[in-house]
């Protein structure tokens, strides 16, 4: 077995979620997809578009729009409140591509927290559920909700697979069909690539997710093709695999090449998920950051 190029490694070998890391080439390469990058405050805002096939092929990921919110704040303890905002101008702008129109006070929005709450890495999801502010219940009551431009909201979070016995995405479709949301906006962990990602990034796109996907544990897509509504995901990488800590380590050691061993241990699939320490803390401040960007974006954020 001939040894390969570290890059070829990286892109054969390490999963990912983020589009920013899917491709392979850097996405300032990029030929058939459009790729912006600027600086908001103490933000990075990568937007990646893939309009057709050849964007497909090149990016690794499928057509839609796709955001990526970076900044070291996140990982502080320090006020993060410009992330939030940040975050929820993108999901402002994502659900206006997704349904045609801005969100308002005539907005239907069904928020799904994905996850095991019982497992810290994957509990992102349902986090951000407790802390989303459900309207459906009281709109109709009370009309100073309209009066404050608030979206009638409702919050689901279905667990997983091995606790309910049915797929999140039968469970998010027969209530979808019930509520008839104009959106659905679903939250759930990520994996990346490279261990800089971790609780520094929170990325958004209209093309939906596939729970799982960047851990090779693939579960149906959650698309508006498969919940018959439109999609908007949101999520931040919570684990990388164990082979992006040693391609990491041999990168910084110089290495171009992978020895033959190593070679045949990733192909195999030996692969294992690690997290940051300091999992529950780093739970805590994105489901925090990322519910207040999506009450932000619905108008409910004075209901906290």
């Amino acid at each position: 077995m001939a040894a390969i190029h570290f890059s070829d490694a990286v892109t054969k070998y390490l999963r990912t979620d983020l589009a920013c890391e899917s491709g392979r080439v850097d996405p300032e390469k990029y030929e058939h997809a459009k790729y912006e990058r600027y600086e908001e405050g103490e933000a990075t805002v990568e937007i990646l578009t893939v309009e057709d096939a050849p964007g497909e092929e090149e990016t690794g990921k499928g057509v839609g729009r796709y955001v990526t919110v970076s900044s070291d704040t996140l990982r502080g303890d320090g006020d993060a409140s410009h992330i939030s905002r940040v975050v929820g101008d993108e999901l402002t702008r994502l659900i206006a591509r997704a349904t045609g129109r801005a969100a308002n006070e005539t907005t239907k929005a069904l928020v799904v927290g994905l996850g095991n709450r019982f497992i810290t890495p994957d509990a992102l999801g349902s986090r951000c559920a407790d802390k989303i502010n459900a309207t459906r219940h009281v709109k109709g009551a009370y009309p100073v909700f309209d009066d404050l431009g608030c979206s009638e909201v409702c919050v689901l979070s279905p667990g997983v697979l091995g606790q309910t016995g049915i797929e999140s995405s039968e469970i998010i479709k027969d209530v979808a069909r019930g509520v008839a949301p104009d959106v659905v906006i679903v939250i759930d962990a990520m994996a990346a690539r490279a261990t800089s990602r971790l609780a520094a990034t929170i990325q958004l796109s209209d093309a939906g997710l596939s729970p799982g996907r960047g851990i090779g544990n693939r579960r149906p897509a959650i698309t508006k093709e498969s919940v018959a509504f439109p999609v908007v995901s949101i999520g931040s990488p919570t684990v990388v695999g164990s082979a992006t800590l040693i391609l990491d380590a041999l990168a910084s050691s110089g290495v171009t090449e992978i020895p033959d061993a190593l070679e045949a241990t990733l192909k195999s699939g030996a692969d294992f998920f690690v997290t940051v320490n300091d999992s529950d803390k780093m739970i805590e401040r994105l489901s925090d950051v990322i519910s207040d960007a999506v009450n932000g974006a619905l108008g409910t954020s004075f209901l906290a």
